[in-house]
């Protein structure tokens, strides 16, 4: 079991573990420090036409979402997401909201934690085919913080 989920308090109903797992991924893959992690999250979390929605920025398809990860580590030295808890507008798991807590480490030694929501769409036809990925990441997350540790340095 993946640290983002460990403690998550899941739907009443058995949401599928497919599902289960592509949430994981997507903070885990969030939360990595590697060059190609925007192409992991491109093609093992999200659909080719696929939506990550913050408020700085909208991003879609494959490419933009690949280069959307470019400078997500330049002030940043760490990351950790943790899902809280999951909430299903339906039973069968394709419209999703969470909850969940991130601490940011920053590269000046500052560490910011800050609760976080997100509004995640599942691909039906990516189901079916075996292979979940979201058509749509909404995040919702105060970046007041954030923006104060920054102007501070």
């Amino acid at each position: 079991m993946s640290y983002v989920t460990e403690h998550t308090v899941w739907p009443d109903f058995t949401l599928e573990q497919p599902i289960k797992d592509l949430i994981a991924r997507l903070y885990q893959i969030a939360d990595t420090n590697e060059p190609n992690s925007g192409a992991r999250l491109s093609t093992e979390v999200f659909t080719d036409d696929g939506s990550m929605i913050t408020s700085a920025k909208t991003v879609t398809g494959r490419e933009a979402i690949e280069r959307s990860r470019d400078d997500a580590w330049d002030l940043v030295s760490e990351r950790r997401h943790h899902v809280l808890r999951v909430y299903c507008r339906e039973n069968n798991g394709r419209d999703l909201m969470l909850t969940g807590r991130v601490k940011v480490a920053l590269r000046d030694g500052n560490v910011l934690e800050s609760e976080f929501a997100a509004h995640l769409i599942v691909d039906s036809e990516s189901c079916e085919m075996g292979k979940a990925r979201f058509s749509m990441v909404q995040v919702f997350v105060d970046t007041a913080p954030l923006a104060a540790a920054l102007k501070a340095q």
